[in-house]
């Protein structure tokens, strides 16, 4: 056996330990990335907590917050550190009407959310409707059927009036409601956008859901920040 054959029969464990190694470290690389890709979906449908009581919830932004009343045994759904402080879910007690609510910025376009929930078109052709609440505050909404974009229509009754009638039993898939409600100080700097989503059959019955949530939000803008105070003058003194 020659030189060269002992110093190559001395690398092969080396070679394989390093093969090995990077191996190792290309699939743990592979793994984190499809963990980082997945996790964010998974951890934002994990229920949070079932509230108690009646608790207000705060989502902020960088010009604005806005307050959401959670009634006694709605779930809050999302965990982890990829939540965002601008959004919150909520799923009512019977797990029928899920509520997504997001501080937008005033007169901001809702392309994102309507993409995020497949109704773009629908929302583009769909009758709007503009009402003031008994709060004062102003909401601009519509109802859209969340399974046929073509046959999405606004409803005749506002969102804070009962149901005008029950629903068909032939009717099929889920109704989203898509509200924006806006404060009556027309400087207010956000919005809060509510996208509410409950099965075609009960939709009616459930507007008085959406139109308490919305009667019990409040919106407020970010103070300004107070100048920095400056220093008496030296020397002097009083006359």
């Amino acid at each position: 056996m020659t030189t060269r054959d002992r110093l190559d029969r001395g690398r092969s464990p080396l070679r394989l330990v390093l093969v090995l190694v990077a191996s190792t470290l290309v699939l743990l690389g592979i793994a984190a990335a499809v963990a980082v890709a997945l996790l964010p979906p998974v951890l934002a449908e994990t229920p949070r907590e079932r509230m108690t009581a009646s608790t207000g919830q705060t989502l902020r932004s960088a010009t604005g917050s806005a307050t959401v009343t959670v009634p006694a045994g709605w779930l809050v759904l999302g965990v982890g550190p990829f939540l965002t402080d601008d959004t919150i879910t909520l799923v009512s007690p019977d797990d029928a009407y899920r509520a997504e609510f997001t501080l937008l910025p005033a007169g901001s376009s809702l392309t994102g959310l309507l993409a995020a929930h497949d109704i773009t078109s629908a929302a583009a052709t769909a009758a709007w409707n503009t009402e003031e609440l008994s709060s004062g505050y102003s909401v601009r909404w519509t109802e859209l059927a969340a399974d046929d974009d073509a046959d999405a229509s606004a409803s005749a009754t506002g969102v804070e009036k009962g149901p005008a009638a029950e629903a068909s039993e032939e009717d099929r898939g889920s109704t989203i409601v898509l509200v924006a409600l806006t404060a009556p100080d027309p400087t207010m700097p956000v919005e809060l956008v509510l996208v509410a989503t409950v099965s075609a059959p009960d939709a009616a019955a459930y507007r008085t859901v959406t139109a308490d949530l919305l009667a019990e939000a409040t919106l407020s803008g970010v103070p300004p920040t107070a100048p920095a105070p400056t220093s008496p003058a030296t020397g002097g003194g009083l006359p």
